[in-house]
């Protein structure tokens, strides 16, 4: 009651703003400070990745302890100033002093507000679905959305998708988490689009949106809106580094994987480059467009898994007489090491440009940056997942604010050679 009468005195003798000792309003006071119960809630999420174990183990344990602890709280808080205004105000009738009207309403207002501030102070849980939680570059988006979402006292949560992107356990970890109804908002990076979707539609007044990889076309819908890559245009950014290294164009195999909306995106982006015509048919293989032929294998299904896609390459360099090959995703040099060791016999042709190995890649690593040095691989496009994190948490703060987001943002695209540097 000692906070609630200095309040009160506070407006009587016209000196609200004054700070006195006997408030309890210090530092980690709930009336001085109402982030003080968001910023408990959120325990030192900046100290590492929120990761949700199951789907999201970590995330549904702590919010529940904390919103119940916070909203038992700031309702007790309540309750103590409803009281202590009403007894200030009788007291003031019995003692026939005139009330001080407009400090009682001022008071009364804040009462009216308690409920909103109360939910916010409990800050908005954020889910970051990817298409595998062991792909780094997804935990690169978790990270920047937590990076950004911290300062507001939310928190973002990688939800588990172990192992290599297939759809069924992405829309399996969509589901589960959905009926906890524990997160507020969702941004997903599609597997495969029809399930995902259907998916998402089933969901009540929970918005989503999509980075990396949207929703084909048919499922736009599903979306509310697009944060990442143009992916055409990463294509088209792949395929400008394969005509620096060889202008006259040549025999090139591509590398991908099936079912993801995005890389079949920088599929079309790649055959248009090199082809020369932007209404180029992007599921045909090149036939001498331009200079340009695909072998009959091309593209590669690399399946999402390391050890297939270093088969695949090792027998494109041993059994193709290729010039370029070319994967719009990083699986080839993900694991620096295991590509040198694959490729050793093949050093030589490979520092010649006899054959070059174009790669799409998120964060250059300390072994990406020693393979182009080295010049076993000749060209990356990069992307800045942990951007694409950061604005992945202004869409989806702007959408539960009310507030208008566009359609797309779009990150830019980074191309880098071993012997030109950045560009």
């Amino acid at each position: 009651m000692s906070g609630i009468r200095y309040v009160y005195v506070i407006l009587q003798n016209g000196r609200l703003g004054q700070r006195n000792d006997d408030d309890g309003g210090g530092s980690g006071s709930i009336l001085r400070n109402p982030r003080l119960a968001r910023q408990t809630y959120a325990q030192g999420s900046g100290a590492g990745l929120n990761r949700a174990r199951p789907y999201f183990r970590d995330a549904g344990r702590e919010r529940p302890r904390a919103a119940y602890f916070t909203g038992c709280l700031l309702f007790s808080v309540g309750c103590d100033m409803l009281s202590g205004v009403m007894n200030l105000f009788f007291m003031d009738v019995c003692m026939q002093r005139r009330p001080n009207l407009p400090g009682l309403f001022i008071l009364l207002l804040v009462l009216l507000c308690w409920p909103l501030a109360s939910a916010h102070a409990q800050g908005r849980w954020y889910g970051i679905l990817g298409k595998s939680s062991d792909d780094p570059n997804f935990v690169d988006v978790a990270s920047g959305c937590q990076q950004a979402a911290k300062e507001q006292g939310d928190v973002c949560a990688l939800l588990e998708v172990p192992g290599p992107a297939t759809p069924r356990p992405q829309v399996s970890a969509l589901q589960q988490t959905l009926a906890t109804r524990k997160f507020d908002a969702f941004a997903v990076s599609v597997v495969l689009s029809a399930p995902l979707a259907n998916t998402v539609r089933s969901a009540v007044n929970v918005p989503v949106i999509t980075f990396d990889s949207p929703f084909a076309v048919d499922d736009r819908d599903a979306s509310l809106a697009y944060v990442g890559s143009d992916n055409v245009s990463f294509g088209r950014d792949l395929a400008r580094l394969a005509k620096q290294i060889k202008p006259q164009g040549g025999r090139i195999v591509l590398m991908s994987a099936s079912h993801d909306p995005n890389l079949e995106q920088r599929l079309v982006g790649i055959r248009r480059e090199l082809s020369g015509d932007d209404n180029f048919p992007g599921e045909r293989r090149l036939q001498g467009e331009n200079g340009w032929t695909e072998i009959v294998r091309s593209p590669w299904q690399t399946g999402d898994q390391i050890d297939r896609t270093m088969d695949q390459l090792v027998f494109s360099l041993k059994e193709f007489d290729v010039d370029v090959i070319l994967s719009v995703g990083h699986w080839p040099v993900i694991q620096p090491e295991k590509y040198r060791q694959a490729v050793r016999p093949y050093s030589g042709m490979l520092r010649a440009r006899d054959c070059a190995v174009i790669a799409g890649v998120g964060k250059i690593s300390t072994g990406i940056r020693a393979l182009l040095d080295d010049g076993l691989v000749a060209g990356v496009v990069s992307i800045d997942f942990p951007e694409i994190g950061r604005k992945v948490y202004g869409v989806l703060d702007g959408i539960l604010e009310g507030r208008e987001v566009p359609a797309a943002t779009y990150v830019p695209n980074r191309m880098v050679t071993g012997h030109d540097g950045a560009r």
